[in-house]
């Protein structure tokens, strides 16, 4: 989707999608774009409250998966060691 908002007199484009809501917009509809104040260019479409918490979740399961892992290869090298 190729959006474009004003900062500002600027005006500037990008690409970018909206999840789960991108079936719902349409050509001419407003919506919320959330762009860097430091660096306008810099935008997204998406909530970025959203972004935020799965990117928050996605690192627990990597997380809480790499810390399993580590300890089962713990375990199996302690095993291995006859102790």
């Amino acid at each position: 989707m190729t959006y474009a908002y004003k900062v500002a007199s600027e005006t500037y484009h990008d690409l970018g999608g909206i999840g789960d809501r991108f079936d719902q917009a349409n050509v001419g509809d407003q919506l919320f774009v959330t762009y860097d104040p430091r660096n306008p260019a810099v935008s997204t479409i998406a909530d970025p409250n959203e972004d935020f918490w799965q990117l928050l979740v996605l690192a627990l399961v990597f997380t809480l998966v790499t810390a399993a892992l580590t300890a089962l290869a713990s375990r199996l090298a302690w095993n291995a060691l006859g102790r």
